[in-house]
């Protein structure tokens, strides 16, 4: 991302903020066009202008092809239907679930006018009546116009930043750490204001820093770090002073979270990799000197996933996490003392035999805590007919108030408008400083390739991923309202912390895809955004007692993963056999993008719901690569290759599971010998995309990596034994 498109995002999105200087009112607007109101493939070419001097600049939204912007000028048109298609000639033609439309950045006094001269035709709306309306509906409703919270870009294209969390700091400042990948190494650093500092002393490993305040008003940071050796994950902190080692446990730690409870004092939740090499959560205070004794929060042999945690102003520690011990993935919650003296067992929140994963926790002022959590299919992992690791994502929530679990009376996803609905997941709840239940989330963008001129002719389905906010205002979740920028990755995380006013601050991480490409990623960057002016009074809240959360439903024990001989005795020598998969593709994949599940999801699949010894993730060589549609170098191109190679040594546990470093070598089609997977045990090797099969062998010579043939007998990309090297 260049300084100048930098400057752009910084300046002209920054929403509803005022100028005292000069008058005027910073506004993002998202406009779309409905094409059931418009029609198929309608010209939408047009200006936009502010009066009383104000600058208007607009970004695409949805486009494809040869469709572009300039300044405040735009050129596109609606999405076609069949008969469109047909008549133009295509030989296929793909929409989108959010229609096309522009992201439109205004700098403005309050009372000036937005007017559009459009081939759809003219329309003027008082930029008063969108900061009062928030949404505007122009020329019969064709053209929707909708406010957007003020969204900050504070990285700019010298790394591939993200895993980002945010905190305000008693003074007024907000703190955001992230990751930063500069092409060779990891960083953690720290924005507080406009100054950035490192974290870490020296590049490395790391992942997921938190951020929080205690209450002395001190910032601390704290992250996991892979050992020099890549054979451990411990975590560390940093506050005033140097980064401090705060485990010792010889297996992996990782997925910090952080909480400040009514003391002040700060408690650390986490995954560990538990001596019978299973995940537990663990919990202990955070403080100047370490951690205090940690205790095991979810006490099973099976293991227990991705902690999430909040203090309650009465004084509680409240985590919540996911969990394989019924068979399949459940939401289980308990709750400690300020002392961290256990308050009850671990009790099952969301427990059906569908999977419940990536729970998130927030505290109101009474002390409820409201939960938010994914939900997918029944036997999820296992394959049932016609099914992926992404087939459906829901979002599910709950109050947890008095010891009970209470449901709300308006269904979260029945609520959602079209065109949301089948793929809305990982959740983010939080509560804003005026007790206002808000739920950010994650929805595919699904690019669907409707059109064929040939039946038969290969055109897959891709998608991209957007943050969306929603607030529960009582008896109905408000029109979910978009996060600009977020374009990404299934599984990008957000982070929210409340300002001094009590206003929430969310900090999310985007790579910058787009529909043109929705499987290849531009460049990772870190945002913030603030809901300030958003939201609705708070109206008494309404509860439904349905009966069905807390109650435990048993997965059905699958037949296929019943134990197996795995030892023999031949020869006074004994064989152990050991169960994988060399070929797991992810949603990096372009094959893979809308249906595949992420890296995290692949481990899931590996480690509970097949048993599996080892796993190889085979992501395509050319979407590693970012090669997919040509082979220009771009800076940090191969960022998607460490981060699978840093998952791999994430979710290794010596003695029960590996996760090999792997990759599919798919530029070889038949005419170059067919697809291979290629696995090797040591980390660092590049990704290999030579078309020719002989130049591959060569490079591969000596370096340990295993190639293994991939398609068999599939058409164009099958193997052809005679241009197989002899070595390999």
């Amino acid at each position: 991302m260049t300084s100048r498109t930098l400057a752009f995002a910084v300046v002209a999105l920054f929403g509803l903020a005022v100028s005292a200087a000069d008058a005027q009112e910073r506004l993002t607007v998202w406009l779309t066009v409905d094409p059931a109101k418009a029609g198929p493939a309608v010209r939408c070419d047009g200006e936009l202008r502010v009066t009383e001097g104000g600058k208007v600049a607009v970004r695409e939204w949805m486009h494809e092809g040869n469709e572009t912007v300039e300044g405040a000028a735009f050129q596109f048109r609606t999405d076609h239907d069949a008969r469109t298609a047909e008549a133009a000639k295509l030989r296929f033609a793909r929409r989108t679930t959010l229609s096309k439309g522009l992201l439109v950045s205004i700098e403005a006094p309050a009372s000036a006018v937005l007017s559009a001269a459009t081939k759809l035709g003219d329309f003027s709306v008082p930029l008063d009546q969108l900061r009062k309306q928030r949404t505007v509906l122009a020329l019969d409703g064709k053209v929707r116009l909708q406010l957007l919270p003020n969204v900050t870009q504070l990285t700019a294209d010298q790394a591939e930043e993200e895993f980002p969390s945010v905190a305000a700091l008693p003074d007024g400042r907000v703190a955001v750490a992230y990751v930063a990948w500069d092409g060779q190494k990891d960083k953690v650093l720290v924005r507080v204001g406009d100054d950035v500092r490192e974290v870490t002393e020296q590049p490395g490993d790391y992942h997921e820093p938190r951020a929080a305040v205690d209450g002395q008003g001190r910032l601390w940071i704290v992250w996991a770090a892979n050992s020099p050796l890549g054979e451990q994950w411990d975590l560390w902190a940093r506050s005033d002073g140097k980064p401090m080692k705060l485990t010792t446990n010889p297996r992996n730690d990782f997925w910090p979270r952080l909480a400040r409870d009514s003391r002040g004092n700060l408690w650390l939740a986490w995954q560990t990799v538990a001596d019978d090499l299973h995940y537990e959560i663990m919990l202990a205070r955070l403080g100047p000197d370490g951690l205090s004794a940690p205790i095991n929060v979810s006490e099973h042999p099976a293991d227990d996933w991705e902690p999430a945690l909040c203090a309650t102003p009465d004084g509680r520690i409240v985590v919540a996490w996911d969990t394989y011990r019924n068979g399949s993935f459940d939401i289980y919650l308990r709750e400690f003392s300020a002392d961290g003296k256990p308050l009850r067992s671990p009790m099952p929140v969301a427990a059906t035999a569908k999977r419940e994963a990536h729970a998130t926790l927030a505290s109101d002022s009474r002390s409820c805590v409201w939960l938010a959590w994914d939900v997918s299919i029944e036997e999820w992992g296992k394959h049932p007919q016609r099914a992926s690791l992404h087939s459906s994502r829901e979002t599910d929530l709950a109050c947890y108030a008095d010891g009970k679990l209470h449901r709300l009376a308006a269904d979260f996803m029945r609520s959602l408008p079209p065109p949301f609905g089948r793929f809305i997941e990982y959740p983010q709840v939080a509560v804003d400083g005026q007790d206002r239940v808000w739920v950010f989330f994650r929805l595919a963008n699904v690019v669907s390739a409707f059109y064929r001129a040939q039946k038969d002719a290969r055109a897959q389905t891709y998608s991209t991923w957007h943050l969306f906010a929603s607030q529960y205002e009582g008896t109905a979740w408000s029109p979910p309202v978009l996060l600009a920028q977020s374009n990404g990755r299934q599984d990008v995380r957000v982070d929210v912390a409340r300002n001094k006013s009590g206003e929430l601050l969310v900090a999310f991480a985007a790579d910058g895809r787009t529909r043109r490409a929705p499987y290849m990623p531009v460049d990772y960057d870190v945002f913030l955004a603030s809901l300030a002016g958003f939201g609705t009074p708070v109206k008494q809240l309404q509860f439904v007692d349905l009966g069905d959360l807390g109650q435990v439903t048993p997965a059905r024990p699958d037949p296929e993963l019943a134990p197996l001989p795995r030892e023999w005795s031949v020869g006074g020598k004994t064989y152990r056999l050991v169960l994988g998969d060399t070929h797991r593709h992810t949603d990096i994949s372009r094959c893979g993008n809308g249906h595949d599940g992420s890296l995290q999801d692949a481990y899931r699949y590996a480690l509970d719901a097949c048993g599996l010894d080892w796993l190889a993730i085979s992501d395509h060589d050319q979407d590693l690569m970012k090669h997919r549609n040509d082979k220009t170098q771009r800076p940090r191109q191969d960022y998607d290759w460490w981060r699978s190679q840093k998952y791999c040594d994430l979710y290794t546990i010596p003695g029960r599971f590996v996760a090999v470093y792997g990759y599919e070598h798919g530029r070889s089609y038949q005419q170059g010998g067919g697809h291979k997977n290629i696995l090797t045990a040591q980390r660092g090797l590049p990704v290999r995309e030579d078309d020719a099969q002989a130049e591959l062998f060569t490079a591969l010579a000596n370096s340990g990596a295993i190639a293994i043939p991939h398609q068999l007998a599939d058409g164009g990309s099958r193997m052809d034994w005679e241009k197989w090297s002899a070595e390999y």
